[in-house]
This record gives C-alpha cells, structure tokens and sequence, in this order.
C-alpha cells in the first residue's frame, strides 16, 4: 500500500515537474515574443529598403533628375565635376543635377520626420563628409562585400534601441556618370544603403504580450498546483481512512468489541509467548478464570442490556484490580481469564480473592430498578510440573472454576 511519505514525495516531484514545464513554456514563450517584435521590425527595414533601392534604380536608370534651383534646392558641390550639372529652365531660371544619393538625402530628412527611421547611403569611398560611414556601418560594409546580402543587427544610437540593416549597393553602368572617380568597377560593391528602425514601438507591444504571457502561465501554474493539493489531499485522507479502517480491523481482530479487553485468539497468542519466557528464564506465572454467577437470570430479569452493563462493570473491576503487563481477556460469554505474570500461586490466591469482593461491592443502576448486585465465580491454577502448556493450565483453572460453582457460587477454587 502507498504510504503518506510516497504520496508526499510523488507529490513534491509532480510539483517540480509541473513547474518546471509552465516555467520552459514561459521561457519559450518571452523567447519567441521579442523574436516576434525583432522580426516586426526587420520586415518594416525591408520593405524601407525595397522602396528605396527601388527609386535609386529610377533615378540611375534615368542619369539623375533635375530640379529647379531655389532656396531649397542649391546645386550640390560635389557634382561640379559633371558637365551640364546646370542647365536653364527656358523661363529665366536654372535646373541643376540632383543624383540618387542626395534625393535620398532629401527623402531622408523627410521619413526621419514622420516615420523615426534612419535612412542612408555610405561607402568606403566618398567625397561628402555627409557618407562617412559609422563603426556600424564600416562593420556592416565588409560583411556585405563579401556576402552580397543583406546583413542586420540590433545597436544602440543615442541611448535607442534600433534594428540597423545595410543592403549591398552594386556598381552599374549608370553609376559611372557620378562616381566614376572612385575607380569602382562594374558589378563591384559601390557601398550600402542602410536603414535604422527604432524599436520602442515594437518593445512597448512585446511588453504587453509578455505581461499577458506571464498571466496566462501565472494562472495555469496556480491552478494546476491547486489541482495538485486537491488531490493530493484527497489521496492522503482516502489513506487516513484506510489506515483508520485497517487498525479498526486489527483492533476487532485482537480486541472485544463490547469489553475492549482481548478477545480468545489474541490471549492464546500472547499467552504463549509469556509461557515460553517462564518456562525459559523458570519464572512462576498463573491464570486466573473468572464467571459471573447467575448472569442468564440477569439477562431474563433485566434484560440483555443490563447483562452487557455488568460485563463492562466487571472487566472494569478486573483492569483495575491487576497489573498493566498483566493480560485480560474475555473468554465469551460471562467468562474471563487473566494471566499474571511473575505472579505464583499464592499470590494469585490473594489477587483473585480481591476480584470477588471487589465484585460484590459493585453495583449496577438500571434505569429505575433498585442497584443490582452480582458475585463472581474464580478457578486459580499455575503453571507447575504437571501443566506446562497454556491450555492445560487453563484446563486446570476453569476445572477450579466449576468446583467453584459447585460449592454455591461467589468464591474462589484453587486447581490443586
């Protein structure tokens, strides 16, 4: 049968266990929320780029654009060296050349302003202090060189948390009208445009979907726990119970119900045992049978549950008057025996002698009858030569008994 301790230490494992995996699934789960709010953001920097490397195609395809020079727009210093950088409108005003890396400049200082993303074009080679790459950036154009992909990764600027990617800029035949001075071959790498998405926004939704991660976990742990202790409580007190019921069982099978003194079975066992430690270690030891006189006339008087008072009364009588290692038993019926170890003849002439007049002192009140009074019967006899074994010593002392019955009841025989 599983015992208390069992169930205590399955208990404490599925405890461990079940935390244990609420506690990964949590893991798992915080793990795969900030992936989820990286991946937002790298595909917000994808599609950036996409519509940006998309324009620069236009624009390089197309040589450049031109734009009407106003206070907005001057012409750039670093294009001086391309003819017909300047030309007229035809309405007394000047167009002047704007290549794809200012009118993303331009667009730049735009989506900054609505958007928050950091957009531009760098190099390893320039001649605009603006395209000087940053240690980021110079990281991120010697992995592009190599790989021609797209490289990203998460940095801090100015405190922030951005999602940075460079995408390889190609060298193309358009390309050679404004950058031929660079030296920069065809289908080499030209430079990278790169993009910053800042990642507050994506941090602030993983913030919330972490808290409701942590709820839900938080909840399920707490309710299966809850579920545990039920159950495991519930487990102990079917057990209690089973243990309770087992003692009960073992208690019918030693004990009498109605008396609580032994019953036949557990006498003879213990019995046994105390006569082989006599007969052993030669230490003297007698047993005592006891019977309540006229108790039927008892019972045909005052009925069946008088009868079972003065059986209650006298094995009361008897647990007091002997010893604690002494053994009581009830024989069935009105009759009782008692072994008295370490007790020889003599003295277990006296006890029994004791026994009865204790017994006739007694009285019963039932309901409204007058106090009854009822006398015992004893046989004494002691282990000797001649009865060595318990049932012959019993034997001996329930023939004492009878003699004591015979004599006219409320006495004591001695088996001589």
């Amino acid at each position: 049968m599983i015992s208390l301790i069992h169930i205590r230490k399955i208990t404490i494992l599925a405890v461990l266990l079940w935390t244990a995996a609420i506690g990964s699934s949590w893991l798992w789960n915080y793990r795969n929320i900030n992936d989820q709010a990286v991946a937002f953001a790298d595909i917000e920097a994808d599609a950036n780029l996409e519509r940006n490397m998309a324009f620069l195609k236009w624009s390089t395809n197309h040589g450049g654009v031109y734009l009407r020079v106003n206070e907005n727009t001057r012409p750039s210093p670093y294009l001086a060296q391309i003819p017909n950088r300047d030309i007229p409108d035809g309405n007394g005003g000047i167009l002047t050349l704007q290549n794809p890396a200012a009118s993303i400049g331009e667009m730049k200082s735009m989506q900054n302003d609505t958007h928050g993303n950091l957009l531009r074009i760098t190099g390893l080679k320039f001649i605009n202090p603006a395209n000087v790459p940053d240690e980021w950036e110079k990281k991120a154009l010697g992995i592009i060189e190599t790989s021609r992909m797209d490289f990203s990764e998460i940095t801090t600027i100015n405190g922030k948390d951005y999602l940075r990617r460079m995408h390889p800029m190609i060298m193309e035949e358009g390309c050679f009208k404004c950058h031929a001075w660079t030296g920069i071959k065809v289908d080499e790498l030209r430079g990278g445009l790169n993009v910053a998405v800042p990642l507050a926004p994506y941090w602030s939704f993983a913030r919330q979907a972490q808290l409701s991660n942590a709820v839900t976990h938080g909840s399920v742990l707490v309710i299966g726990l809850a579920m545990m202790y039920f159950l495991s409580r519930q487990i102990r007190l079917r057990i209690l119970q089973s243990f309770q019921y087992q003692k009960k069982l073992e208690h019918l099978a030693y004990i009498d119900p109605l008396t609580s003194l032994l019953n036949r079975r557990h006498f003879f066992e213990l019995a046994e045992e105390e006569l082989v430690r006599a007969l052993r270690y030669k230490r003297p030891l007698s047993i005592l049978m006891v019977d309540i006189d006229k108790f039927k006339a008892i019972n045909d008087s005052y009925g069946h549950a008088a009868g079972d008072k003065a059986l209650i009364k006298l094995s009361e009588i008897l647990r007091d008057a002997v010893r604690e290692i002494d053994l009581i038993c009830r024989m069935g019926g009105e009759e009782f025996a008692i072994l008295l170890k370490e007790t020889g003849h003599a003295r277990a002439m006296e006890i029994a002698e004791r026994l009865r007049v204790s017994a006739g002192d007694a009285g019963l009140t039932i309901k409204d009858e007058p106090e009854l009074n009822f006398t015992i019967s004893i046989g004494v006899a002691s282990l000797n030569a001649e009865a060595e074994q318990i049932d012959a010593i019993i034997s001996m002392a329930d023939s004492a008994l009878y003699e004591a019955k015979a004599a006219g009841r409320n006495r004591v025989c001695s088996a001589t």
